[in-house]
């Protein structure tokens, strides 16, 4: 359990980057970048599982390191969710 809550971070980032980056042309001609928004905020809700997972497992040496990797890239999550306010995805 604590290898899955160590590989759920860099999954949930990949599929964010890969989806995100699909998503961009839809998102340009919806008008908005509410469906990039949604996608982050689920790929955060992972994060935050995989968090929690590790952590429940936190006497393993893994579940702390898991738990701490997936609290770094929930971080590049929100960082990477913050141009999605200030720009518009045709840019």
């Amino acid at each position: 359990m604590e290898w899955a809550a160590f590989f759920i971070a860099p999954l949930a980032a990949a599929v964010q980057i890969g989806v995100g980056y699909a998503m961009v042309k839809p998102a340009c001609a919806g008008g908005g970048a509410a469906m990039l928004t949604a996608l982050s905020v689920v790929m955060a809700a992972i994060e935050i599982a995989g968090a929690l997972m590790g952590w429940s497992r936190r006497h393993l040496f893994i579940g702390l390191v898991a738990s701490g990797l997936n609290v770094l890239v929930l971080l590049l999550v929100i960082a990477s969710t913050i141009p999605h306010f200030l720009l518009n995805p045709c840019e």
